[in-house]
């Protein structure tokens, strides 16, 4: 072999490393039209809908190309206006109708980092990543941040897919108590690839207390709770078994708690973070709630 087809070859094994190297930058990136969002907003009185979330068409605003989102509470029928975002160096930014550009999110940040984000409410939040670990979802390998603001409210940004809220609902408890929105679906190229642990569907809607009544009903308190502290978990009916996911859907512990619809748990073994508690009671039915350990 001449010294000009070896000197050719490596540069073509240069190249086909650096297209490599920069389809995986960019395979992750948060801001496509071939994604889809469904969240699901609990209100009250038990009250429950799914918002669906995509991109639809772009737009140019001071020489920036912008993608505009558009939400559907009616299963895509009917389309909503909500902002228009941009990515820029693993940086997504924000514009909310008639609001300045800020912040979403910075997939840049590491352990300790503070930094200022903004949701389709809240106009800054003081933030800080408490963690970074890597979550295995739909075959694929994705890092995720551990987000908090102060002892409040903790959220996790999973890389391509952004919040556990939803898109732009990231902390938005920082400036709104009800409804509580919360990540049930998210879709690439119209498969599912994110589905929050125990959901049967990715797309609810129940308006009202009477559809629940065949439904036992679930409440944690206090919610948050500090890690040490204890909680406690209260129903209408009798459970047969509480079990406790942690945000990943996978199995902590399972309790046998006898006839009583009070219990009581402790937290000392578990980390701060997000966690299902389910019930099984009698007759067989689940009932899920979200627990946070601050």
């Amino acid at each position: 072999m001449n010294y000009k087809t070896n000197v050719m070859r490596q540069k073509v094994c240069i190249l086909g490393f650096v297209v490599l190297m920069s389809f995986t930058a960019f395979g992750q990136q948060f801001i496509s039209e071939n994604k889809q969002w469904n969240v699901k907003t609990s209100g009250m009185p038990l009250s429950i809908n799914t918002e669906i979330y995509k991109f639809r068409g772009d737009t140019l605003v001071d020489g920036l190309v912008y993608n505009l989102l558009y939400y559907s509470g009616d299963s895509t029928s009917t389309w909503r206006y909500q902002g228009m975002l941009r990515e820029d160096q693993n940086k997504v930014y924000f514009i909310r109708p008639n609001s300045p550009e800020r912040l979403l999110y910075d997939f840049n940040l590491e352990i300790g980092d503070n930094s200022f984000t903004t949701n389709f409410i809240c106009d800054e939040i003081p933030i800080t990543v408490t963690g970074i670990d890597t979550i295995h979802i739909n075959g694929q390998d994705r890092k995720r941040w551990h987000i908090s603001v102060g002892s409040s409210s903790m959220d996790f940004w999973i890389e391509g897919i952004g919040s556990l809220s939803g898109p732009i609902h990231s902390h938005y408890e920082y400036c709104i108590v009800c409804p509580v929105w919360e990540l049930l679906c998210y879709y690439e190229n119209e498969s599912p690839v994110y589905i929050m642990p125990y959901q049967a569907t990715c797309f609810i809607r129940s308006v009202g207390l009477n559809e629940h009544t065949g439904k036992s009903v679930l409440v944690i308190k206090p919610n948050p709770v500090k890690q040490g502290s204890s909680f406690t978990v209260e129903t209408t009916s009798t459970p047969m078994k509480i079990s406790v996911y942690n945000s990943v859907g996978i199995l902590v512990e399972n309790i046998e708690p006898g006839k009583d619809n009070r219990i009581q748990l402790d937290t000392d073994h578990l980390k701060p973070g997000f966690y299902f508690i389910t019930i099984v009671d009698e007759a067989n039915r689940k009932t899920t709630q979200k627990l946070l350990i601050e």
